[in-house]
């Protein structure tokens, strides 16, 4: 592509339809500007971080450092798909295993709000709000307790079930 060496992924961390480019840096001017003028006709634009941030929290993508951090286990984020406890010995696997047969207290939630403004303060949360974003919606993510999970304020963020247009 261009003279660039391109792994091309057709999965997106947004969960648009659009492509993830892996290249050598040393190819990214030359690329990027054979993309912008390749995509001119299509009205294809550049967009930043943040609207890639919203993007990305209205599909429930966890991020590291955000919803993802050394404070939290695989269950409590909801990831507990990912971990075979049965196949192997690991660090944190008795700890692991032994949440899995008592339950989680606290699980990360991806919320839609039904509130203007700020998020309001409210003793069913465990942790502050990590993200808070209205690119089509108001929604957010926090710690909940599990006693408070259903709260009259937010509800969970139904995933839709196909990809939809960013533009």
């Amino acid at each position: 592509m261009a003279g660039a060496p391109v792994r091309a992924l057709r999965v997106n961390y947004v969960g648009e339809l659009g492509w993830e480019l892996h290249h050598p840096i040393e190819y990214q001017l030359g690329l990027y500007d054979a993309l912008v003028e390749a995509g001119a006709e299509f009205g294809m634009r550049n967009f930043g971080t943040r609207a890639m941030d919203s993007l990305r929290l209205e599909k429930a993508y966890p991020m590291w450092g955000h919803e993802l951090t050394c404070e939290n286990t695989p269950l409590e984020a909801k990831l507990g798909f990912f971990v075979k406890t049965d196949a192997r010995d690991f660090v944190g696997r008795e700890a692991l295993v032994q949440q899995r047969e008592q339950g989680v207290k606290v699980q990360l939630a991806y919320l839609e709000v039904d509130a203007e403004g700020p998020m309001p303060s409210t003793s069913n949360r465990c942790s502050p709000v990590t993200r808070w974003s209205a690119w089509s919606a108001p929604v957010a993510t926090a710690t909940v307790c599990r006693r408070a999970w259903r709260s009259p304020m937010c509800r969970p963020i139904r995933r839709p079930s196909a990809p939809r247009s960013a533009c």
